[in-house]
């Protein structure tokens, strides 16, 4: 479990500690449309879910979209702050696809260290992502204070394996789907401030009609 530790300036200029861990991930290939949460994620923690699917995809209630792509393929991003409900709730719903095979889902739980009192998601894009279509992200656009999470995500299906470009990822987590078709590939990187914009694409080919990428950067506030 890696610890990222970032600085935020309080208002009064006084310099007050907000730091964010990477608790746990969970991933599910075979069960069709629903996910359970990381074990061990309690209420405050943020949750980021990643999702690919062939057909529609679902936003749970209280979700927020990060980032997504819609196509016969879909690739969605998710983020909620983990209420006493979402925990005892059980099993998220992801999808409403009819096979179970056309499913590839992900969550991941980031633990703050003082409750996160606000949200915003910027430069959101998602395209198609094949011949080196590339997105970037700027966090000089933020209306929120550091720390910001430069999220990154993609989908291919059938041929090839993918891997979002960069080496400042603080993590990637890849998931095959359970018919070996779709290949789906979560990246994230922590950033202490403003000052550093990210521009990242994915290596290889799979099928030019259903290869799908999408990024943005996610601010917080204590």
């Amino acid at each position: 479990m890696a610890k990222l530790a970032h600085a935020l300036a309080a208002a009064a200029g006084n310099a007050a500690s907000f730091e964010l861990t990477y608790l746990a991930s969970n991933t599910n290939t075979t069960s069709g449309n629903t996910l359970a949460l990381p074990s061990g994620t309690q209420v405050g923690d943020l949750v980021i879910s990643l999702t690919g699917t062939i057909g529609a995809q679902y936003t749970p209630p209280g979700w927020t979209t990060a980032f997504f792509f819609d196509s016969t393929f879909e690739i969605n991003c998710l983020y909620k702050v983990m209420e006493a409900s979402d925990i005892s709730g059980g099993p998220v719903q992801l999808a409403t696809v009819n096979n179970p095979d056309w499913t590839s889902m992900q969550f991941h739980t980031f633990r703050p260290s003082s409750a996160i009192t606000s949200t915003y998601v910027g430069d959101s894009v998602a395209a198609r992502s094949f011949a080196g279509t590339s997105i970037t992200v700027n966090p000089n656009l933020s209306i929120l204070g550091p720390p910001h999470i430069i999220l990154g995500g993609n989908l291919f299906y059938n041929l090839g394996t993918p891997n979002m470009t960069g080496t400042f990822w603080d993590g990637k987590t890849n998931t095959l789907g359970f018919n070996n078709a779709i290949k789906m590939q979560f990246a994230y990187e922590i950033q202490p401030d403003y000052s550093t914009s990210r521009t990242f694409s994915q290596t290889g080919t799979g099928n030019s009609a259903y290869d799908l990428m999408g990024g943005c950067y996610l601010s917080l506030a204590p």
